[in-house]
């Protein structure tokens, strides 16, 4: 996924992505991209922050949601 979504980081003054990442938590896998600060008074913290999620519904099958911006995941129709 790292070379296609993020070919090369972009320092801003703002928050900007350094990193593309995924975990397993129980039957779920989150997609988490990691953020570093640009901005003055944080300069250089990090955080992480989900963008999507398959949920494992059975041996061959997953659930698809994504997190919106107000934090709340919606599920695929």
């Amino acid at each position: 996924m790292k070379p296609r979504f993020l070919p090369e980081i972009r320092p801003t003054q703002w928050n900007y992505v350094v990193d593309i990442t995924g975990r397993w938590s129980g039957g779920r896998y989150r997609f988490v991209q990691r953020y570093r600060s640009g901005m003055q008074h944080n300069k250089g913290e990090e955080f992480d922050a989900p963008f999507a999620r398959l949920d494992r519904m059975g041996p061959v099958r997953f659930d698809l949601h994504w997190y919106r911006h107000t934090g709340q995941v919606v599920e695929a129709p």
